[in-house]
């Protein structure tokens, strides 16, 4: 996501920074990861109509789990010392891009 420096993600970083707080940063850094989000989801559902994924496949399942998999990378790399969790995570990345999640019936 966005700028990538020696310390992760910026935008990454500042999410979990201003999540909890309101002002402009807040809102800024809201604009611009929705933004994200929906270029993600662009791509997947993009990736669906050319073939290349299945016709099954969920959009925002699979973008979830490409973010969720981008946010482990700055917390595994310096809090638990994990050097290879960029490379972790790119492989998990294609993994779910390989078998990527379908759309399910949301439970009741």
């Amino acid at each position: 996501m966005g700028f990538s420096a020696p310390t992760g993600c910026f935008l990454n970083t500042t999410s979990m920074e201003f999540a909890g707080r309101d002002g402009p940063v807040h809102d800024a850094l809201s604009r611009s990861l929705r933004l994200w989000h929906a270029t993600l989801r662009h791509d997947v559902v993009t990736a669906k109509e050319a073939g290349d994924l299945a016709k099954a496949t969920d959009p925002e399942q699979v973008v979830f789990m490409i973010e969720a998999l981008a946010a482990e990378v700055k917390p595994a790399k310096l809090l638990m010392g994990n050097a290879g969790a960029a490379g972790m995570a790119l492989r998990s990345m294609r993994a779910v891009l390989e078998r990527p999640p379908v759309a399910s019936v949301p439970p009741a």
